[in-house]
């Protein structure tokens, strides 16, 4: 284990320059393995054996100038040689805090939970690959209280050519600059486009030839006399799969053209069909499907990442969340993969 242990973090952490960050990074990803409960610094730190580093983890986290983008471009890196990736999902994910000083914190409506709520809203973007998936990219979508007051944003050190971005331009800038930067395959978007603004994400993806399968609302707009997508089906003749559950039409039209449309009704009478949007016009109505379950997919690893620290930062800098999450992440991929479930590690991408 020593000699994978190594090999991973020399692969992953390979990026930070200097030695005692390298250091410092193994020690938190072990802290967030191994303190229990909530995993602040204080926990994390306490899980060092003699005199907890506590203000050297807190330099790392919060003012250390290490890239994270590096580091989850490493990572990612590592994951693609190991498993056989179909899609990126993205997923929103909420943090409820009680306080103000944390970056990102307000009063703001959520989406998903129909209210407002005092928390941070983000977005994690997960190389997906049926089996397993691993959270690789995180976005904080930062509110307007935020973006627009110079004071505050000075003392979180956000940077000065960040704008106010939505949810979906959060999301739409990520998976592309996955592609464009960090120089990773292409391959389709999955997510669920249900709320405010994914008429714009899928004309955004759309415009710059980004593959992908969106979830969206029965009444979102498309071209012609139907108006909305469930109209649109209804109009087009869905044609059944093999499982009875499961429809699909290739002639409901988006302002933009031609798309695919994939409806799973629900098993049970008592719930709502599924409407999905696809640009991928060749892809037989199973790979639909499938790539439609990939959302699923996520949402129980989501929940188990909270055991990682996911929703344990307090610091107050940008560049902390950023740091935190980056290291979440690298501590997830790192506990399944010395898994026996997933340990065939001879076919990484390590560093002899």
């Amino acid at each position: 284990m020593p000699y994978f242990e190594n090999r991973f973090f020399d692969a992953v952490l390979g990026s930070l320059q200097r030695r005692d960050q390298r250091q410092w990074g193994r020690l938190y990803v072990r802290g967030l393995l191994t303190a229990r409960g909530r995993k602040s610094m204080r926990a994390i730190a306490a899980t060092v054996p003699g005199r907890p580093p506590w203000q050297n983890l807190h330099q790392f986290i919060s003012n250390s100038p290490w890239d994270w983008v590096a580091v989850r471009r490493d990572l990612a890196g590592v994951l693609e040689s190991w498993c056989e990736p179909v899609a990126w999902v993205v997923r929103p994910v909420v943090i409820p805090k009680a306080g103000v000083t944390t970056v990102g914190v307000a009063g703001q409506f959520v989406p998903s939970l129909g209210r407002l709520a005092r928390c941070q809203q983000a977005l994690g973007v997960w190389l997906s690959a049926g089996d397993v998936a691993f959270p690789v990219d995180w976005q904080l979508v930062l509110p307007t209280a935020w973006t627009e007051d110079q004071e505050r944003r000075g003392r979180a050190g956000i940077p000065h050519d960040l704008p106010w971005r939505s949810a979906g331009r959060c999301a739409v800038e990520a998976v592309t600059e996955m592609e464009r930067l960090w120089g990773l395959p292409r391959r389709p978007v999955v997510m669920d486009g249900r709320e405010p603004g994914c008429t714009q994400v899928v004309s955004d993806l759309d415009a710059l030839g980004v593959p992908y399968v969106v979830r969206v609302s029965p009444l979102f707009p498309v071209a012609g006399q139907a108006r909305t997508v469930a109209a649109a089906l209804g109009a087009a003749g869905a044609r059944p799969l093999r499982r009875r559950d499961v429809y699909w039409a290739n002639e409901v039209r988006l302002h933009s053209g031609a798309r695919v449309t994939v409806v799973r009704k629900a098993a049970s009478s008592g719930r709502a069909r599924e409407y999905w949007l696809s640009n991928l016009d060749d892809a037989e109505p199973d790979t639909l499907v499938r790539l439609a379950r990939e959302l699923e997919r996520t949402t129980a690893r989501q929940d188990e990442l909270a055991g990682f620290g996911l929703l344990d930062f307090e610091g107050r800098s940008f560049r902390g969340w950023h740091h935190h999450m980056t290291l979440v992440c690298v501590a997830y991929a790192y506990r399944a993969l010395v898994t026996d479930e997933y340990s065939r590690a001879d076919g990484l991408a390590l560093a002899e």
